[in-house]
């Protein structure tokens, strides 16, 4: 599984939306033509009658995805105009259609120049009619989109009515503000065209999106009508920039950092501008991954939508600024992007903006760049190319951003949308769209999407389980449920074991033969993303989960497939009801967010949970004491630590998430205080950390650990009315690296009786106070207890 947002190095999923035609065959019963002479009852004498069978239908299905282009047409000279001006008066023979060189017949054609001008004729608004007769229609705000939808039409119906839009439908804009590629003055600029566009140009039925991207994605307004907040949404964008963590603003300042370096040594500035180039280029694909995997969000949006990206140093080659610095001339980049005279190969980006393009045009997004650095300053090759290939458009030499806002809001006013039908072959292969207007005629000249991608059912189903992370709220197929465990606090942070629950009796099962009942197949994944505020709340969680993230923090994401094997007879006392995911991780002290998805295999079903948490430092010798219980009815399952990634340990003070080795047995359940569990299967857990005085020690340790303190761990077990002192336990190894561990101390059965328990734990040492914790749950009856006559 891939995940939308920073640290996902996957292409998202292309989704192909598909339309399933249901053809109604021919009447396989005699006399059932249509004006066949067919007698009446009182026509047939007494013993005569027979019933007669009804007609049998025969129905085939086809998958066929409706494709819809928007064109945006300038003409040179003709009627009214010099030079170049927008077309208005095209007709649907004058356009031509080819997709990987085949010319597509054209099943819709909707001129929008003006709204919905008045009288059109047929050679404007054209019969949106296909094989068979089946018609396609527009949606009350005019948009033609993308969707699922079923048609059914018996042979030789008319369907030729025009598809005539009522009325020019409200616009979609989305802001998009790139943290790291902006300057202070770049930004500045950015902002203020924005909130002038907010106060004086946009209309109020058009819809508009502000994001702010990093190392991860924050919506801070999400797709809605233009209000009177428009403008304070744009303000509160801008609490996301600070001075100190603008990439692009330190530019200059690392460029004179590698020339005076090279001055006086050369190879040590060349191992400096290689750093910041591999710092360049992480940033710039964060920031087009980002935007790839927000295009599944998009996906579920109906009609064009207007990205206006923000961004001053997204770079086809990121990096050949500080190669510029060394070499003291524009680099020129010779086989596989190595720089003359400079050693190691350096890459492009290209392949992740085919990617965005093809995302974009997917969706029917188009992209207009703008370079907020104002007059005379190119626009780098980088944007140019996500504007062209989307059909957007990009603007450079100007210190007036608000002409790229302009230019959006012409566009719209005039444009053709067409529309195509193509039956899908799931290759996933990605073809070249080409519009040819008139016939040999260069006065015309358009702007649409150039590309059209046929994607797998793979990616089609990664395509979901993007757009269910993205709107959480959307995906509810079946009960999921998702909870941080709070394992220990450390002076880095908190360690946290991830929880995610499905119960089996909502999810589908084929069948097994060999194991004589069935197999789940059950797809869980998700992210911990770091929050701005410290005030989250589960109500404004639910509505808009993203609206809090902090994009200058890193997230972390988990997933794992899993085939579940049910026995054959379901509900036993060792029949599993559930399925629980676990890992585990460590967070530094701060807010976070868990959004979780789940995937039923079979039916492709979505759906996702929240959980907000939040993560503390420690300096206490022993934690909250936990209690671990085996259950029958839960199937655990989890993912291990992935291979050359940074670990955990329980006690680093690390500034982003990490993942963590498994602290607990993986086949233990975790008791919330009070929970009831059973006599034969309980593990008290005792979070230990080395005492403040040894931790600078742990370093200089022989061996793979430190040797056992001379503390104690003392627990009295009370069960009812039952107390009992437990032997003592020593303080265990605690291994390098100034880590934490979990003492796992199995109680026997024989000390718990049915009813309320409670277990007090005391820490004790030289030299130091006694801590103390105290852990509680409920123990219930192996076997039900006898019933009490009345």
């Amino acid at each position: 599984m891939k995940w939308p947002v920073a640290q996902c190095h996957g292409r998202a999923g292309r989704l192909g939306i598909l339309i399933a035609w249901v053809v109604l065959g021919a009447v396989i019963a005699s006399g059932a033509r249509s004006g066949a002479a067919q007698s009446s009852p009182g026509d047939q004498t007494e013993g005569e009658q027979k019933p007669r069978p009804d007609p049998t239908g025969f129905i085939e299905r086809e998958e066929v995805r409706f494709v819809t282009l928007d064109l945006v047409v300038e003409e040179r000279g003709g009627p009214g105009g010099k030079g170049w001006h927008l077309a208005r008066e095209l007709t649907k023979d004058q356009i031509r259609v080819f997709v990987g060189g085949r010319e597509m017949a054209l099943d819709l054609f909707e001129n929008w120049c003006a709204g919905a001008p008045p009288g059109q004729s047929p050679g404007t608004i054209a019969p949106a009619t296909s094989a068979g007769g089946s018609s396609v229609t527009t949606e009350p705000a005019g948009a033609v989109t993308e969707e699922s939808s079923t048609v059914s039409s018996p042979p030789g119906s008319s369907g030729n009515q025009a598809a005539v839009p009522p009325a020019l439908p409200s616009q979609k804009y989305i802001l998009y503000f790139d943290l790291q590629h902006l300057t202070l003055g770049g930004r500045n600029r950015a902002f203020r065209s924005a909130m002038d566009w907010a106060g004086k140009t946009a209309k109020p039925g058009d819809e508009v999106m502000i994001l702010t991207g990093g190392f991860s994605l924050r919506v801070v307004r999400p797709l809605l009508p233009v209000t009177g907040s428009l403008q304070a949404d744009i303000q509160r964008a801008m609490e996301d920039f600070t001075d100190d963590d603008l990439w692009a603003e330190g530019k200059g300042k690392r460029q004179d950092e590698i020339k005076k370096m090279s001055r006086w040594n050369f190879n040590a500035a060349e191992t400096l501008a290689k750093g910041y180039t591999s710092i360049d280029q992480d940033i710039t694909r964060r920031s087009l991954e980002n935007l790839d995997g927000l295009m599944a969000l998009f996906g579920t949006i109906e009609g064009t939508k207007n990205l206006v990206f923000f961004g001053e140093t997204v770079r086809l080659v990121p990096g050949t600024e500080y190669i510029q610095a060394l070499v003291g001339s524009t680099p020129e980049f010779i086989g596989g992007f190595t720089p003359a005279g400079v050693s190691g190969v350096f890459s492009d980006v290209s392949h992740e903006l085919e990617q965005l393009v093809e995302a974009a045009n997917e969706r029917n997004v188009r992209i207009y760049a703008v370079q907020p650095a104002g007059l005379g300053t190119d626009i780098e090759g980088a944007m140019t190319m996500l504007a062209t290939e989307t059909g957007g458009s990009y603007v450079k030499g100007t210190n007036n951003i608000g002409l790229i806002l302009d230019r959006v809001g012409e566009d719209l006013a005039c444009f053709y949308r067409i529309g195509f039908r193509m039956s899908p072959a799931h290759s996933g292969k990605t073809e070249r769209i080409l519009v040819r207007i008139g016939e040999g005629d260069t006065r015309y000249r358009a702007r649409y999407r150039r590309t059209l991608t046929d994607p797998t059912r793979e990616q089609q189903e990664e395509e979901t389980i993007l757009a269910a992370y993205l709107a959480p709220a959307a995906a509810r197929a079946f009960p999921v449920a998702v909870r941080a465990r709070r394992l220990f606090d450390h002076p880095g942070g908190t360690r946290f074991r991830i929880e995610v629950s499905v119960p089996l009796e909502g999810l589908l099962a084929r069948p097994s033969p060999s194991a004589g009942g069935g197999v789940v197949t059950l797809l869980i994944g998700g992210q911990v993303v770091p929050l701005r505020s410290r005030t989250s709340q589960a109500a404004s969680r639910d509505r808009d989960p993203w609206a809090e993230v902090d994009p200058k923090k890193k997230t972390w994401g988990f997933d794992r497939r899993a085939e579940i094997r049910l026995p054959a007879v379901r509900g036993g006392t060792n029949s599993p009801s559930r399925a629980v995911y676990v890992n585990e991780f460590d967070a530094p002290p701060g807010e976070y967010r868990i959004v979780a998805v789940a995937e039923d295999g079979l039916t492709r079903s979505v759906s996702t949970a929240l959980a907000d948490l939040t993560a503390r430092t420690s300096t206490a010798i022993l934690g909250e004491p936990l209690v671990g219980f085996l259950d029958s009815g839960v199937l655990i399952f989890g993912s291990s630590a992935p291979e050359g990634s940074e670990v955990g340990t329980g006690g680093s003070k690390s500034k982003t998430i990490v993942p963590a080795g498994p602290s607990i047995p993986s086949k233990l359940s975790v008791a919330s205080q009070g929970d009831p569990v059973l006599p034969g299967s309980v593990t008290l857990l005792y979070p230990v950390c080395p005492p403040a005085e040894s931790r600078g020690k742990s370093r200089k340790a022989e061996g793979n650990g430190m040797r056992a303190l001379p503390w104690k761990i003392h627990q009295e077990l009370t069960c009812g009315e039952a107390s009992v002192q437990l032997p003592p336990l020593a303080l265990p190894e605690i291994p390098r690296g100034e880590g934490c561990v979990l003492v796992a101390d199995p109680v026997g059965p024989e000390l718990l009786h049915p009813g309320p328990c409670r277990m007090e734990v005391s820490l004790e040492g030289p030299g130091a106070p006694q801590e103390v914790r105290i852990a509680q749950f409920q123990v219930h009856s192996a076997a039900p207890l006898p019933q009490k006559s009345p």
